[in-house]
């Protein structure tokens, strides 16, 4: 993590974005305690990731259907489980 004080936000606000995008958070502080953090955004999920995100999400759902278990032999399992 960076550190940089608020007076040296405006100098420097280049070279701390650029230390963002490249992974790392930035701390801003004030008096020598950190009031803002300027971290990387999330990297984004490719639309390949998403269909085999989704593909595997069906499959289990498949799985779930053709299991034998009911989610009401689940949950009366559960509550026995409890007494």
């Amino acid at each position: 993590m960076v550190i940089v004080s608020d007076t040296e936000i405006k100098n420097r606000l280049d070279e701390l974005l650029s230390t963002a995008e490249s992974g790392q958070t930035v701390a801003i502080t004030r008096n020598g305690k950190a009031i803002l953090h300027i971290a990387p955004a999330p990297k984004s999920i490719d639309d390949a990731s998403r269909e085999r995100d989704i593909d595997d999400l069906i499959r289990r759902r498949r799985e779930w259907e053709q299991c034998s278990v009911s989610r009401e032999n689940i949950l009366k399992a559960v509550h026995e489980g409890r007494k």
